[in-house]
This record gives structure tokens, sequence and C-alpha cells, in this order.
């Protein structure tokens, strides 16, 4: 779903807001959204390992991130996550420590290397990507009007604007932090409920 279709949840309360502009904190607004619940969450393709890198290229499109990495596994054997500096600390004392994390949300170190061919499945949380022009459309479908209230926070915060409004611009940024605060514990106990089956493909 395109930033656009926010339009009819935001342009009735700020009267001469460029459409580019409303766009702009649509994303930036989604992209908070999506990073701070971790509502987003994907199991991946397998990726077949080449036995040479530990560097792999996640399947992804160019339209998101990652915004959390949750597991990793190797032909089905799990390679603990850690965060990028941790495994870095890591890997200097021992080069063959099993771990895994991101450099960049776009690809994955795996160590130590995995063996020719076998498969390495990734489930993380997704968030929109800087560049990207939309989101999918379940996150569009249940959060809409969620992600709208956190763009009219900024938007309405805008000082000299002839839509500026700070009191109102406050309580939707009340809103936006609540809907986030209550998602964060309901998606953590979402999550654990499906890990052992590892059924899904998305949840939101």
């Amino acid at each position: 779903m395109n930033w656009e279709a926010w339009e009819p949840f935001i342009l009735p309360w700020v009267h001469g807001c460029p459409g580019s502009t409303v766009a702009h904190h649509v994303r930036q607004a989604a992209i908070r959204f999506c990073a701070e619940t971790n509502a987003y969450r994907e199991q991946m393709d397998a990726v077949l390992a080449d036995g040479v890198s530990s560097r792999l290229a996640l399947p992804i499109d160019d339209q998101v991130e990652v915004s959390k990495l949750y597991s990793v596994t190797v032909d089905g054997c799990d390679r603990p996550v850690y965060p990028m500096q941790s495994a870095i600390s890591m890997l200097q004392r021992d080069r063959c420590v099993e771990l895994s994390y991101t450099p960049d949300r776009r690809e994955l170190i795996v160590s130590p290397v995995p063996a020719d061919g076998q498969k390495i499945v990734v489930v993380a949380a997704l968030k929109p990507a800087q560049t990207a022009f939309g989101v999918e459309d379940a996150i569009f479908d249940q959060y809409a009007q969620d992600i709208a209230n956190g763009a009219l926070a900024t938007l309405l915060l805008i000082p000299r604007q002839e839509w500026t409004n700070q009191a109102s611009g406050a309580v939707y940024q009340g809103l936006f932090d609540r809907c986030v605060d209550g998602l964060k514990s309901a998606a953590a106990r979402g999550f654990s409920s499906t890990w052992n089956r590892r059924s899904y493909v998305r949840m939101f």
C-alpha cells in the first residue's frame, strides 16, 4: 500500500499540506511503528550457503530492511544472534565462535562459515526502508489509523504552518505512543506463542 493511501486519514486535519510532505511523515511514522513494535515479522525464504563466504544477502527487497533478528538456523540448528558490536568483539577473540548478526540490516554474517549447500533460514522483524514507496497491505489494513496518528503528530507540530496545532499534535503523539507501547508487549506474547512451531510467514 503506497503512502498516498493515508491521505484520507490525514489531509482533513492539515489543510494546505503538500502531498509529498504528508508522504514523508507517514513513511517516518511507519518506520518508527514497525521498528518499535516489531509487529511486522517474517520467516524468510531459505538461503543456500556457498561454503566460502560468511556474508549472505538476506532475501528481502529494497522496500524493507531488518529491524531485529530473532533467529537464524543453519540446516535446522540455531546459530545464536548477537548485536553487531558484541558479535565483532566475540569474533576477535575466537574466529570459530558460533554466532550470527546483521552488519547493515540487509546482509547476514554467519560464523563459522556454513558448508556448501546448507540452508540458512532467518526470522526477523522488518521495517520500511527510507526509500520505500509504501508498506505491506496487512500493515495498512490493521494499523492505518495508528500510523496516521504518528504522522499527524509530527505534521501538526511543524512550526509556522497554516495547519500547525501544537495542542492537537500532542494529543496525536500520545495516541501513537500508547498504541506502540501496547503492541510491544502484545507482539512479544504473540511471537513467543508461535516460536516453537515456526508455522507462520508474517505476523501482524
